[in-house]
Order: C-alpha cells, then sequence, then structure tokens
C-alpha cells in the first residue's frame, strides 16, 4: 500500500550542512574565508575573532581547535558556489537557506542604495552616509565615508544630510574641523525643521561655543523649536531627546526665578520712592 502522505523533500546528512556552517555564527557564510586552520568562516566573523585577540593581548588559535594559527584568510570561492548550487537544489536546511538567502537581499539593495547615491539621488546619500556611521548592513564604520556623504546630501538639498554634515564638521568627525561651516549648514538645516540641528544650536547658545555668544532667549527657542510640531524631520535619539528636553526646563525655571528676582527688585524700588 502506497503511502497517502506528500513526499517530504529530502534532506542531506546533518554533517553536509555541518561542513558548511562557519563555526563562529553557526550560519553558512555568505563571505567564506578559509583560514590557516583550515576552516571556513564568514569574513567579518574570523575577522572580529582576530581583533580581538589582539586587543586582548592574547596568542591567536583558532577558535575550532584551539591550536595557533596565522592571520592570513583566503576568499573562499568554491565554498560559496557550492552553497549557492546546495541551496538551489533544496540541498540545505531551510533555515540556514533562508538566512543565507535574506544575506543575499540585503546586499542586493545596498548595491542598489550605492549606485542610486552615486546617481545623484539625495536621499540614497544620506542613507548610505548613516549606515557609514553606524556600521550597518555590512558597512564597516568609517566617519570619513560617514561626512562624505552627509556633505554630497547636503550639496543636493536632503535637510537632515545637511544638519548631520553641520554636527560632524563642528565637532571635526571625519573631517577636519570647521566650526564656521558647521554651525552655517547646522543653522539652515534648524531653521527647515531638523530636530537635531535645532537640540545642537540650543546647546552653542547655552554653552557660548563655537562661535555664538551665551544667550538663553536663543538657546531656549531653539530647544524649543526642536519639541514642536515645526520640526518635520525626526531625527534626535531618545537620550538626546531626554538632554535636551532637561537643558530646556531648566533653562525656562532660571528665566522664571530672573523674572520673580526682576518683579521683587521692582517693587522694592517703587517703595523706596513712596
Amino acid at each position: 500500500m502506497e503511502d497517502s502522505q506528500p513526499s517530504k523533500r529530502r534532506k542531506p546528512s546533518p554533517s553536509a550542512s555541518d561542513e558548511l556552517v562557519c563555526p563562529i555564527t553557526l550560519e553558512l557564510p555568505f563571505d567564506p574565508v578559509t583560514a590557516e586552520d583550515g576552516r571556513v568562516y564568514e569574513r567579518s566573523a574570523i575577522l572580529k575573532h582576530f581583533d580581538a585577540k589582539k586587543r586582548e593581548r592574547k596568542p591567536l588559535r583558532s577558535p575550532v581547535t584551539n591550536e595557533l594559527i596565522g592571520r592570513r584568510i583566503f576568499d573562499a570561492i568554491q565554498t560559496k558556489n557550492l552553497i549557492r548550487i546546495l541551496i538551489d537544489s533544496g540541498n540545505i536546511d531551510d533555515e540556514l537557506a533562508d538566512n543565507w538567502k535574506e544575506k543575499e537581499r540585503k546586499k542586493m539593495e545596498l548595491e542598489k542604495l550605492m549606485k542610486d547615491a552615486e546617481g545623484g539621488d539625495k536621499d540614497a546619500m544620506y542613507e548610505l552616509g548613516s549606515l557609514y556611521q553606524h556600521g550597518e548592513r555590512g558597512l564597516s564604520k568609517d566617519s570619513t565615508l560617514a561626512y562624505k556623504w552627509y556633505q554630497k546630501s547636503a550639496d543636493h538639498g536632503n535637510i537632515v544630510g545637511m544638519g548631520n554634515a553641520g554636527c560632524n564638521l563642528m565637532k571635526g568627525i571625519g573631517v577636519k574641523q570647521d566650526q564656521g561651516y558647521g554651525i552655517s549648514l547646522m543653522s539652515m538645516a534648524a531653521g527647515e525643521g531638523h530636530d537635531l540641528s535645532c537640540f545642537e544650536l540650543g546647546f552653542c547658545f547655552h554653552r557660548g561655543v563655537c562661535g555664538l555668544p551665551i544667550n538663553r532667549s536663543q538657546a531656549i527657542h531653539w530647544l524649543k523649536k526642536g519639541f514642536s510640531d515645526e520640526c518635520r524631520y525626526k531625527h534626535a535619539s531618545a537620550s538626546q531627546k531626554d538632554k535636551s528636553l532637561l537643558l530646556l526646563q531648566t533653562l525656562q525655571s532660571n528665566s522664571e526665578s530672573d523674572s520673580d528676582a526682576d518683579s521683587d527688585s521692582d517693587s522694592d524700588s517703587d517703595s523706596d520712592s513712596d
């Protein structure tokens, strides 16, 4: 009697997939390399392992065998081709295959983003700068490239990129410090409704830095605007908002105290004249 149940796709034995899985990430490597221990790793994972041992000033050992190894790695192109063939033929565990396909999808999206940025898309320029700033979607953190793309996006009219480029210039992050130009860009971005630029201007007026005078009323003005509906571009982090709100409340409280003190002084003067 034939089995009435639908046939299931046969998978290879677990050892077949195990030979391809990175021992560090426990996933199929999307950018596989072979280390001196003969094992295949995800490039970013083994490099992170090397860097960690260097920081700890410990001998470099294989994550698998614990034997001493060097830092040399070699592209494992045949391994990547094999993984692709096995995935396409359905001979890799579904979860492992799905994770690998997701990495491929993100890589294609990143390549499109880079192409759009190179082609003059101001929003793609800003997004690419943000990815370099935070080291996301497979890109390493690079403050120089982050500033480069923020500035390009600003030149093409992206308001958030303008504010971020100004902040980097003001603080000398990824570019030679230029507080004057940085404040200029941030002021334009704040005027267009970029909340983070408003908050940064508020702090500058409070401290009297970057060529701006200490001016409490201006500090309050820009901090308040950052929280108002006038700001269409909401990109400040929760911690930045918390710090800005605390400063705003402090400055407003001090202003009220000064006003009360002035009123009392005026009353005393009136009494003396009587």
